[in-house]
């Protein structure tokens, strides 16, 4: 039987690592990410509670006791779930990199709180709070960025795709969400992106592209 006082030490170690994994999530959960608070907190508990089954779950079996090996199958299993958040797409490009690579050291930090490295699940939970505010800002090069909607009414879906990777380029945007409905009558597809980009379209442009794109009937910003 565990005494007490074990008991109790593993209790904690398992509230820090929620602490830690929900303090990453946080920022990412901000940003509407892919993964939010509520899954790099699930993540970084399960780790903490797999290492502690790794250390403490086998005391009684006789014979020889490896300790790593529930621990490999954590790195494994969390690569598997980085897989499938990080997608390409012919029009967005690729995304989900930082997520996928926020949720493996997200366990890492859960696998430092199950073992009971306190200090180093810490450090590395402000390590990966800072990387992800403050290079993210130095990727974006200024606070100039601004969060815009684009409702665009088009004949054919497929002459998006031409136009979204010049424009792209064009602002340094990046699409946060992207909807559409068809209207049958018109024959028509209505598109609303909602994006970050750097500064706002100019009216001129958004003129300018519904001269050169006979397809497109409408923009509204």
């Amino acid at each position: 039987m565990w005494e007490i006082s074990l008991g109790v030490e593993l209790l904690l170690r398992i509230l820090l690592s929620a602490l830690c994994g929900s303090a990453i999530g946080l920022e990412r959960g901000i940003r509407l990410k892919e993964a939010g608070q509520r899954t790099h907190c699930v993540i970084a508990v399960g780790a903490c509670t797999f290492m502690i089954l790794s250390v403490y779950g086998f005391l009684d079996t006789s014979g020889s006791l490896d300790v790593t090996h529930i621990a490999c199958q954590i790195v494994c299993g969390i690569g598997f779930l980085g897989v499938g958040i990080i997608y390409k797409s012919d029009t967005f490009g690729i995304s989900g990199l930082s997520t996928a690579t926020g949720l493996w050291t997200t366990a890492a930090v859960g696998m430092a709180c199950g073992i009971g490295m306190y200090a180093l699940a810490c450090c590395v939970t402000a390590l990966l709070i800072v990387f992800h505010i403050f290079l993210n800002v130095t990727h974006m090069e200024s606070f100039g960025y601004t969060i815009q909607t684009v409702t665009i009414e088009v004949d054919d879906l497929e002459d998006l795709k031409p136009l979204l990777k010049k424009k792209k380029k064009a602002y340094r945007a990046k699409i946060l969400s992207c909807e559409y409905t068809r209207n049958e009558e018109k024959g028509t597809v209505t598109v609303c992106f909602r994006f970050r980009m750097l500064g706002a379209i100019p009216l001129k442009d958004i003129l300018q592209t519904i001269d050169n794109n006979k397809s497109i009937r409408g923009i509204s910003v």
